[in-house]
């Protein structure tokens, strides 16, 4: 079959992107009288990296959600040295990567980050019940359309939960900038992990730089593990630098519980209108346009349980061998903050006036919290009292400032 042409009918077209081990071409699907994408692998590539391909055409195509790019076919050809080339035909998707936007713009407004947030999580909700971590979410693996919309691409080196890995033991992969803690310290990916990564996504939008970036990969895996980002500054509603601190907790089980978890409380929770503090980007008119930030968050700071940096820094050097994508390995940046681990102290505390809040409306109660600094957050439950009134309230009276406080709503019965 000729250079332009592959499996009887995908012509290929313009050069969208390459990689170290392959390229995404524009294609026409002669067949069908389609636009589609092909990606390739390069010859002569080894056993491991074809079966990564044929790993992402079967996982990816058994996804179907519009924040997925869709995989129509998968394909061999000749490599002209005695072995074969695979080949992948996806959707096309008209728009850029945002890491491309990220390089135009260098941040993205709060709303539209929160936006962000909430489709990658819907998209991920689909991956994460299939039983698939993607374990390499990052700007350049999501696509953003000319209408706003996020499709998350490139599942190359996810897996299924219960499939043994394409890699060695004791391997890390994926990107250093956006690597969760335990994967740096050696551990199997887990949804939640790609939550971490989504956290790391939004810090970047957010304030144009990447938290951890240190001078080599292995640095930067291990400020991972322990250092804190530099916190958000101001100019960031509450909520959505709560819910970024919540995303980006050291500990796994102090995320948030799920991706859909994610999606919802960005698709459903409205915050009262945000005004920046005095002398608080007064002269940014992009926040003075924000309307409604999200208000929900975990607030725990917390590490890997049982892992000092020390031992940590041995684990990593000694005996974890970085398998790095290209963004990493290719693309030198300027060397972030220092690696000294900074000591915050407590955050000042809050009661939750439970009894003022029972019987109040949603909305009433809400704004009772908010002026107290806590984060409400609503349950709807079917339950004897007025529709939307609070029935409940879940957890200790006394929490940290910045915390989450769950309100039990009244709903009508089903």
């Amino acid at each position: 079959m000729g250079e332009d042409q592959l499996g009887g009918r995908y012509r290929l077209g313009d050069l969208l992107g390459a990689g170290g081990t392959g390229s995404v071409r524009e294609a026409h699907d002669t067949v069908l009288g389609r636009a589609v994408a092909v990606k390739r692998l390069r010859p002569g590539q080894d056993e491991q990296v074809r079966a990564r391909l044929r790993s992402e055409a079967r996982l990816a195509g058994a996804l179907h959600h519009p924040g997925i790019a869709e995989v129509y076919d998968y394909g061999e050809e000749p490599d002209g040295e005695g072995g074969v080339r695979p080949y992948m035909v996806m959707q096309h998707v008209e728009g850029a990567s945002l890491r491309q936007l990220l390089r135009e713009r260098r941040t993205l407004r709060p709303g539209e980050v929160i936006r962000l947030v909430g489709q990658i999580a819907a998209a991920l909700e689909v991956a994460h019940r299939a039983g698939i971590v993607h374990r390499d979410l990052k700007p350049g693996n999501v696509l953003i359309t000319p209408d706003g919309r996020a499709v998350l691409v490139d599942f190359g080196i996810a897996r299924t939960l219960d499939a043994e890995p394409l890699t060695s033991t004791g391997t890390i992969v994926g990107t250093a900038d956006y690597i969760s803690p335990e994967q740096s310290a050696g551990e199997s990916a887990t949804p939640r992990s790609d939550l971490y990564a989504l956290g790391m996504v939004a810090y970047e939008c957010l304030t144009g730089h990447k938290p951890f970036r240190r001078e080599s990969a292995v640095a930067t895996a291990l400020a991972h593990l322990r250092d804190e980002a530099p916190p958000l500054g101001a100019e960031v509603p509450g909520g959505l630098r709560a819910l970024v601190v919540s995303l980006t907790a050291k500990r796994p089980e102090d995320r948030p519980r799920d991706a859909g978890t994610v999606a919802r409380m960005a698709a459903e929770l409205d915050a009262d209108p945000w005004t920046p503090p005095p002398g608080a980007g007064a002269g940014d008119s992009r926040l003075r346009r924000l309307g409604r930030a999200l208000a929900w968050a975990v607030p725990r700071r917390s590490r890997l349980s049982g892992l000092t940096a020390a031992a940590a820094l041995v684990l990593l050097v000694a005996t974890v061998a970085m398998v790095l994508r290209p963004e990493v390995v290719n693309t030198p940046e300027a060397v972030a903050e220092n690696t000294d681990a900074r000591t915050r102290p407590a955050a000042p505390s809050a009661v939750v006036p439970v009894d003022d809040l029972l019987g109040a409306s949603y909305a009433r109660a809400a704004r009772r919290l908010r002026g107290l600094d806590l984060v409400p957050v609503r349950d709807r439950v079917v339950a004897q009292g007025r529709p939307g009134s609070v029935v409940g309230v879940d957890g200790p009276r006394r929490r940290a400032e910045g915390s989450v406080v769950r309100l039990l709503v009244a709903s009508a019965a089903p």
